[in-house]
């Protein structure tokens, strides 16, 4: 028991320094702010490999496992690595190298289904959009009006 406290304290001192900070920045940007979380989407205003993740934590929480499945199947394989991680590392007590090698196989796949998604879905299928408000939207449109491509 003492061993497993330890880990646990060891790994919150070493990673909690992000937490924290991503914390805020989450709660600032899309929750006072109401911006897209998301600085892909914020800056290009395209959607990035995770667009739709969070919403589908969302609806999991909210026990619509058939529509988190449809908004990114991929919550799934990352819920799957935090518990294998959770299980190996707390309650078995054990090395966890060989898990790098499936959190990259599971990273290709959703870079994989990415380009998927963009080719089938995008631009008018959720969370596959483009998002006309951020930053390059509204410089491009700016440019628009100055007619400088006509």
């Amino acid at each position: 028991m003492a061993e497993r406290y330890e880990r646990a304290r060891s790994d919150w001192k070493y990673y909690g320094r992000g937490i924290l900070p991503l914390g805020i920045y989450v709660l600032l940007w899309g929750g006072i702010l109401r911006l897209p979380i998301c600085p892909m989407v914020y800056i290009t205003g395209l959607p990035c490999p995770a667009c739709g993740m969070t919403r589908a934590a969302m609806l999991f929480v909210r026990g619509e496992f058939l529509a988190c499945w449809e908004m990114h199947p991929f919550f799934y394989g990352v819920l799957a690595l935090v518990l294998l991680a959770i299980v190996f590392r707390y309650l078995l007590l054990k090395d966890m190298n060989w898990m790098k090698y499936l959190v990259a196989a599971v990273a290709v796949a959703a870079i994989v289904y990415y380009v998927y998604r963009m080719y089938v879905y995008f631009p008018v299928k959720e969370p596959m959009i483009y998002e006309k408000q951020s930053l390059a939207g509204v410089f491009w449109q700016k440019i628009k009006k100055l007619q400088v491509f006509q």
